[in-house]
């Protein structure tokens, strides 16, 4: 490390206390190259990863393709950057693996750096690395950019007591997650072994059509002065029901829901990446507004509401709504019309007592773990920069 100390912190640069590594792309035309046993990284497995640890991606290349491209193996616990579409997206590798090109991959020297104090850290300053990005198609955060970087070490024991809060909350956080994915696959699994079509239906079940049971983009009345609930397509998970806070804004024009409905993508790309979110984020009696591409399924009594969600998420629905997708490419949707013939099973009452008893429990538990997530999520986020930088030191906790 050089440059002055500040206090008993250092004022050095990325570069000097941590490797950077590029990845690459082994030729797609090579089949020899593809599905190995070695993970690899690209920016779209990180669009929608939550936690902190990656083990591996969509796909996995071989030892040839590494030997045969730019692409290189990284150690456990490297700290994996986006460096381009987007910029941002940070994790820590779980285990040895690769990442294509639009990644910098800092290799620390752990004696003098931790590599979640560097993670953390890239969190906290992802926006800046993005502001001081450039590229003549798209920003990219170039590799001397990334060691060129002023950075603030405390000494090697604060900096893993810094990174021991914050990953302590982020245990929690995702502890909190797996349980609510647990609820959810269960859920889910009791939905398509009892509901799916196409078995024979028990005494007392009966097919319907989905107009039956489920009113889509129903009537609903929102308040018109004043600022109200806002999801935008962005909020809407592409796994999991609960969606990003929602924005306050005043109505214009879009999709009204409340409590207890399903939103469900229509669009292209939306729909195939599986965008859908049942609603139990918002304040008692309020109702909220959204995107114009969203459909909102509500589901009829005595069936459960979050029958609409499961059905949502049940692949064969989806496999029927995106066939049924019109327009010009890039564009295409799925019109109500389309869904409302969709064939449904309906339960006798007890077993759908049964079932609603059940789900109604399951989502109970996923609305107050995703409420803990947003609590731990704030605390974590009102820490990170004044750990950080030395603002606030874990000795005055």
């Amino acid at each position: 490390m050089k440059n002055a100390a500040i206090g008993d912190w250092v004022e050095t640069t990325l570069g000097d206390v941590a490797k950077i590594a590029s990845g690459a792309t082994p030729s797609t035309k090579e089949v020899t190259y593809w599905g190995g046993d070695i993970a690899w990284i690209t920016p779209k497995d990180l669009s929608s990863f939550k936690g902190v640890y990656i083990t591996r991606g969509e796909r996995n290349i071989t030892e040839e393709g590494i030997r045969n491209s730019s692409a290189q193996m990284l150690p456990k616990n490297t700290v994996l950057f986006s460096s381009r579409a987007p910029i941002g997206y940070v994790a820590i590798a779980g285990n040895e693996l690769t990442t294509n090109q639009g990644f910098k991959n800092i290799i620390c020297d752990e004696k003098n750096t931790h590599y979640l104090f560097i993670y953390y850290w890239l969190k906290n300053n992802s926006n800046r690395i993005e502001k001081l990005s450039s590229g003549s198609t798209f920003s990219e955060a170039s590799a001397s950019l990334m060691r060129s970087l002023e950075i603030k070490l405390p000494p090697i024991t604060e900096q893993k007591e810094i990174a021991g809060v914050l990953l302590s909350l982020d245990n929690k956080i995702e502890l909190l997650r797996k349980q609510n994915k647990t609820l959810e696959a269960t859920a889910q699994a009791i939905f398509n072994e009892w509901f799916e079509k196409g078995k024979e239906l028990p005494k007392g079940w009966h097919l319907t059509q989905l107009k039956d049971v489920i009113e889509l983009n129903p009537s609903e009345v929102v308040q018109k002065d004043g600022e109200i609930p806002y999801l935008d397509m962005s909020a809407l998970p592409i796994q999991g029901s609960w969606t990003e806070k929602p924005l306050m804004r005043k109505f214009s024009s879009g999709s009204r829901f409340r409590n207890g409905d399903t939103l469900f993508a229509r669009i292209t790309p939306c729909l195939e990446n599986g965008k859908t979110a049942f609603i139990q984020c918002l304040p008692e009696g309020v109702s909220a507004w959204g995107s114009t591409e969203f459909i909102v399924i509500r589901v009829k009594k005595p069936l459960p509401s979050e029958y609409g969600y499961l059905l949502a998420r049940n692949t064969s629905f989806r496999n029927f709504a995106i066939k049924m997708m019109s327009g010009t490419s890039g564009r295409q949707r799925v019109q109500v019309e389309m869904l409302r013939g969709y064939p449904v099973v309906v339960p006798d009452k007890k077993t759908l007592d049964i079932f609603a008893g059940f789900v109604e429990t399951c989502f109970r538990s996923i609305a107050s773990n995703s409420l803990q997530m947003e609590q731990l999520g704030d605390i974590r986020d009102v820490l990170l920069p004044k750990l950080i930088s030395g603002e606030v030191r874990v000795k005055e906790f």
